[in-house]
């Protein structure tokens, strides 16, 4: 059953397809409507009540993703100061209870930590993840960092 929801999903990824394959011709089009065919069918959930983010990743998603460019070539220089200054680390692994509600903010705060150098996203539990930090300083910055405060504001939670 066609649920026109899906068509825009359907178009960007056949689109897609078309930039990858650099060139449009039958051959191209048939194995695309194919594999973006399959890639949806596979990919298919059943609709349940869970939140999901609406107009606030319109609202914040630029400027998380700045801040979280400011975070990462921050943490990316303190890393490279213990790395040529041969400082000290104290690695250790941490709990985050994160708060966020949909799972599209988890997965981005998640990644998020993962993307900032010096720590990283080990375990997702429920709303709680597992974080593994070079140096206490890197734990400290992870709990109610600006980016989880705007993952909140972009799910309504804040």
């Amino acid at each position: 059953m066609l649920k026109w929801h899906m068509v825009p999903q359907f178009i960007a990824l056949l689109v897609l397809w078309f930039v990858f394959a650099g060139t449009i011709n039958w051959q191209h089009a048939v194995a695309g409507v194919a594999a973006v065919a399959l890639v949806m069918l596979f990919w298919r959930q059943k609709q349940v009540d869970k939140p999901r983010p609406g107009l606030g990743m319109l609202i914040y998603g630029p400027a998380l993703a700045a801040v979280l460019l400011v975070e990462i070539f921050r943490s990316a220089w303190g890393v490279a100061m213990i790395i040529l200054l041969r400082r000290p680390i104290s690695p250790r692994f941490f709990w985050v209870e994160s708060g966020l509600k949909t799972d599209m903010c988890l997965l981005l705060f998640s990644n998020c930590i993962t993307l900032t150098p010096g720590t990283i996203t080990v375990s997702l539990d429920g709303n709680r993840l597992q974080v593994h930090a070079l140096t206490e300083q890197h734990a400290s910055g992870v709990a109610g960092s600006t980016v989880h405060r705007l993952l909140a504001k972009m799910e309504g939670s804040a």
